[in-house]
């Protein structure tokens, strides 16, 4: 194949003889860069990476010489292209190891709360997995502060018969969701391509483990502890409605920090499912803070549902106001009055002496 074809081309040319290479899990990858680079698919632990696959390249050198690359034939840099990338020359043409493997596979998502994390973890480690079954372990907070999940995503490309065995201590584990089904894998190597869409401009890496271990602290301390980012979608919207009605920089900081306690607050639920009037009574009440504050604190919240959320928040029932501290005035007797008088001299003598006695107040003096 040459090197411009994309994965999705030869799963489907392959697999319409019953055939099948591991090359990733996108079909909109090109094959060039995925194979050079390693390539790692939903059959891998089966088969292999894709570089271990690879029979035969065909390479345009920096001399501008065509060469035939093979493990006899220019073994070198058949070694070097395998995991090198283009850094020994354009790669134009590949030859595969196919391997036989029937048509439909099991395939799909465990979902499970977040705050069983720590439980799956030890289970992932200490489960028994066999080459047949991908495996895949995923932590993940979705933008906009929804509830964390924990998926087990699946693909079982192993007997039929053995399927029951293989995912039966997964479903033992009772998950929230059970998308694991029948699957055509042409379509499988498809479903995760509007998932992987290349205009958001993210940047992916990613390492091989060759175990996990739950001994120590390890698995208390990995991805449980969830942060707002200041840089999350759901705030970056905020902003952006902040910035559209020409509201100061000040007034910004100010709208999105109290958004982001207010959703920690409530423990990272999104804000259609969160009190108001819990958080504002939570700063009177809990925090102390002074009416200005909460005033402050509310107008972030009335934003943020109106213009953001578009849900206008209505009347707040059962709201308590943050109070004043008490201001109690200074009260001289005469005779303070008399002894701070006659520290005066002079000219502010005399203006002190009239303005005392004409009632007015002691910013006069």
């Amino acid at each position: 194949m040459t090197g411009g074809s994309l994965l999705g081309q030869v799963d489907h040319e392959a697999m319409s003889h019953g055939l099948v290479t591991p090359l990733g899990t996108v079909s909109h990858t090109g094959v060039g860069g995925l194979v050079t680079g390693g390539g790692f698919g939903r059959l891998a632990r089966r088969y292999g990476l894709s570089i271990d696959n690879l029979v035969v390249v065909n390479v345009v050198t920096t001399n501008r010489d065509f060469v035939h690359a093979d493990e006899s034939t220019n073994a070198d840099l058949f070694w070097g292209v395998r995991g090198g990338g283009g850094n020994f020359g354009i790669v134009t043409g590949f030859e595969f190891q196919l391997h036989p493997m029937q048509r439909e596979v099991l395939a799909g998502d465990f979902v499970f709360p977040i705050a069983r994390a720590r439980e799956l973890l030890k289970f992932y480690a200490d489960l028994e997995i066999p080459d047949d079954l991908t495996l895949d372990l995923i932590m993940v907070y979705p933008p906009g502060g929804a509830d964390g999940v924990v998926v087990l995503s699946v693909c079982y490309s192993g007997p039929a018969a053995n399927a029951d065995t293989v995912l039966g201590p997964i479903r033992r584990m009772n998950p929230l969701v059970d998308q694991v089904r029948p699957m055509d894998y042409v379509a499988l190597q498809r479903s995760g391509d509007t998932a992987d869409p290349r205009a958001r401009g993210t940047y992916l890496k990613s390492a091989c483990i060759y175990s996990v271990s739950c001994r120590g602290s390890w698995c208390a301390r990995v991805g449980l502890e969830v942060r707002v980012s200041p840089k999350s979608l759901f705030l970056q919207a905020v902003r952006h409605k902040v910035r559209v009605r020409r509201l100061s920089r000040r007034t910004e900081r100010a709208y999105v920090g109290w958004i982001r306690r207010f959703i920690k607050f409530h423990g990272l639920r999104h804000p259609r499912d969160m009190e108001v009037v819990a958080f504002l009574s939570h700063l009177a009440a809990e925090r102390g803070v002074a009416p200005s504050t909460q005033m402050q604190a509310m107008c972030a919240l009335l934003f943020l549902y109106e213009h953001v959320l578009r849900r206008p928040l209505g009347k707040l029932e059962d709201l308590s106001w943050a109070r004043g501290l008490a201001r109690v005035p200074a009260v001289l007797t005469p005779e303070e009055v008399e002894r701070v008088l006659g520290e005066l001299r002079a000219r502010r003598g005399w203006w002190g002496c009239c303005s005392t006695g004409a009632g007015c107040g002691c910013w006069n003096v």
